[in-house]
């Protein structure tokens, strides 16, 4: 059955988009698409509090992507924009629209982004390039408890274990998805006990470099959205803005090194 999801900000929309490309990579996932391809999206703009930071990873406030009708907040009321034939479907048992020309002054909305990374966000891989080292990925896991909160409301993780699940009668059974996070200590964990990634630091860069490296290279898009959600639900009070602009001060660092 079809479905509609409304109010929907411009970076969740981005965070779908991103899974849209991670899911079609190789034989496309059915059980995704099967549900994405009967869904529609409603969008609606924001007002970013101290958490926002999307405009740091290029995604805009007001960006229509994806989106079937986008809501702007006026005084009177709501502003709505058709912006593809599914909107205007929607919107078709409403009567007619009044077109007014309502100035939006999103200029005040973008002074609001108060956590910002300092570099431009298509430099980040660059950065990320140089950083596999860096002594930032202690100082982080001195601080984290693993506890997986952050890949559990990233919106664009995706992770999941495979479990067969065998009835009583051995011979039905069924396989089931479950979500799964890298920073848990069981992710990486392989037959014999072997672990790759069995400390928090590797953990953490390896998380960090799926959002800013390992697959941007691939789908040229960064795959933080500035959603802010990890860092505000954090138990240890880690903020990913910290973390980005104190690699760029170590990437910076070692870079003036290199040229003296």
């Amino acid at each position: 059955e079809e479905r509609i999801f409304f109010a929907i900000h411009a970076y969740d929309m981005q965070a779908v988009i991103r899974l849209d490309y991670s899911f079609s990579q190789g034989p496309p996932d059915a059980n995704y698409f099967k549900r994405r391809n009967k869904s529609k999206f409603v969008g609606i703009s924001y007002v970013p509090d101290e958490w926002h930071f999307s405009k740091s990873v290029g995604i805009e406030i007001e960006k229509l992507e994806g989106f079937c009708l986008f809501f702007e907040p006026v005084d009177s009321g709501f502003l709505v924009f058709e912006v593809d034939d599914d909107g205007a479907e929607l919107l078709s048992g409403f009567g007619k629209g009044v077109r007014v020309n309502t100035p939006i002054n999103f200029e005040i909305r973008e002074k609001k982004f108060i956590a910002k990374i300092k570099y431009h966000f298509n430099r980040l891989p660059q950065v990320f390039e140089h950083v596999y080292s860096s002594k930032v990925w202690k100082e982080v896991a001195e601080r984290c408890v693993g506890c997986g909160t952050c890949n559990l409301l990233c919106a664009t993780c995706y992770c999941f274990d495979i479990r067969d699940e065998v009835e009583l009668n051995i011979v039905n059974g069924h396989r089931q998805r479950f979500w799964d996070s890298c920073m848990l200590n069981t992710f990486a964990q392989v037959a014999g006990g072997e672990n790759f990634r069995k400390n928090l630091d590797s953990r953490t860069r390896h998380r960090l470099f799926r959002k800013f490296k390992y697959i941007t290279d691939q789908s040229g898009e960064l795959h933080c959205i500035g959603c802010g959600r990890c860092s505000r639900y954090c138990p240890a009070g880690i903020n990913i803005i910290g973390i980005i602009n104190d690699l760029i001060i170590d990437y910076t660092e070692s870079q003036q090194k290199q040229v003296i």
